[in-house]
């Protein structure tokens, strides 16, 4: 089972320019926050010089992305 933390920060501004409303939305988003890696199974082909040992993650490592919306 494949278990991930990810985190969003989000920050709404409200203002206002000659009567007219302005929404500006700042985010910063984490994906895999803590970096816990998750090992995929063993090499099972016994032919193999890499059998039995793990050779790739299942999950993908920490990114961040950061965002800003505007509306008017």
């Amino acid at each position: 089972m494949l278990q991930n933390v990810d985190f969003v920060l989000v920050k709404n501004l409200h203002a206002e320019l000659k009567q007219h409303p302005i929404t500006t939305q700042i985010r910063a988003e984490s994906y895999n926050f803590f970096n816990h890696p998750q090992f995929d199974a063993p090499n099972g082909t016994p032919t193999s010089s890499n059998f039995g040992t793990i050779t790739s993650q299942v999950n993908k490592p920490r990114a961040f992305q950061f965002a800003v919306k505007v509306k008017f």
